[in-house]
């Protein structure tokens, strides 16, 4: 992607080079979801992608990519054909969020028997919005030599900071399918920069995983935990983790340092309807922004699942209840303790009327 700023290369990716089975058509697929934004915010560009590179004319990369800083301060999703003849042919930038998941295709199709396609075509949707950029080209007796499931190229980065906040991408569910619809199997290798500019941060953890065909790019030296916090941290859901602690903890623990207040049956039951609840939004909170990364999101399935549950639980146990003694029936001082609640009672003064 040529650009009027540095350029600092290909710094982590997957890829495959060498021959690739001549077939009538072929189709590469990968998804992956769009990081948080950097929390330094300069003049850089960062683009992730998946891409198929063909020996058309020296360097020839057919590309969906996503990109931060083709549009200023935020993500955007493109479909690009670089750069055959020194030509860069790209589609308008669309606007996506971090959270959305983005889906790159790459189509060749009318391939013959040598493995050159008669046309591409590059696809490049949020599957999250169902937005996407598509662009029709070709690429004139190239034949595939490499293929690559996930790239991080970068420009003018100068701080590990200047990078997503994440501190990583993963690309899955990648495949590259044949004209028969199987699947071709590849082996993919993980590389890393070999140089860069001087004013380059060398040391942001740069590093990969891989298993089954979820290809993880990594670029920060925080551990990977630390994008569940971010998650969390970042967003709206930042409001809901302060009130956990506040009504989660905090309050009920003050609530029940008072004597007089533990001995009232009436608090501590409304302190327990309000720790039962602080709980479920605690699991909630646990799990949803995962899916929902970039603010709050509730849907009538968060409110039905719990109730559901809660229900089911609460038959079977009314069920299991059935039939049994609520109090100590069998208990040796059984006999005494109740005498004296029920003397106790009877010392109460009646009401003034």
């Amino acid at each position: 992607m040529p650009r009027a700023h540095t350029f600092d290369g290909w710094i982590v990716w997957y890829d495959f080079n060498g021959n690739i089975p001549a077939t009538s058509s072929i189709k590469l697929s990968t998804d992956w979801v769009v990081p948080l934004a950097p929390t330094k915010v300069v003049n850089q560009d960062i683009a992730f992608f998946n891409s198929i590179e063909t020996s058309s004319g020296g360097v020839d990369i057919l590309q969906p990519v996503l990109d931060f800083g083709e549009i200023r301060n935020r993500w955007s999703m493109i479909s690009e054909h670089c750069c055959l003849s020194g030509n860069d042919v790209q589609t308008t930038p669309v606007p996506v969020n971090a959270g959305d998941v983005v889906r790159g295709t790459v189509e060749g199709t009318s391939c013959n028997v040598s493995g050159v396609c008669a046309s591409w075509v590059i696809t490049t949707i949020d599957v999250t919005t169902g937005q996407s950029t598509v662009l029709n080209t070709t690429a004139p007796d190239g034949v595939p030599i490499e293929i690559n499931p996930g790239v991080l190229e970068t420009y003018d980065i100068t701080s590990c900071d200047m990078l997503p906040a994440n501190g990583e991408v993963t690309f899955y569910e990648h495949s590259v399918i044949d004209a028969s619809g199987r699947e071709v199997p590849i082996r993919y290798s993980f590389r890393k920069f070999d140089t860069a500019p001087a004013e380059f941060p060398m040391n942001c953890g740069y590093r990969g995983s891989a298993v089954g065909n979820r290809y993880t790019l990594i670029f920060g030296n925080l551990p990977t935990e630390i994008a569940w916090y971010l998650h969390r941290l970042q967003t709206g859901w930042y409001a809901v983790g302060i009130t956990l602690v506040l009504f989660h903890f905090v309050v009920p623990f003050l609530l029940l340092l008072s004597r007089t207040m533990k001995r009232e049956p009436r608090t501590i039951v409304v302190v327990a309807s309000g720790v039962l609840i602080a709980r479920l939004v605690d699991l909630f909170w646990l799990i949803a922004p995962e899916f929902h990364q970039t603010g709050i999101s509730v849907s009538w399935l968060d409110v039905l699942l719990p109730v559901s549950m809660g229900a089911i639980w609460f038959g079977g146990f009314i069920r299991q209840l059935r039939g049994r003694a609520i109090l100590p029936l069998h208990d040796p001082d059984f006999d005494e303790a109740l005498g004296r609640i029920i003397e106790k009672g009877k010392e109460r003064p009646a009401a003034a009327h």
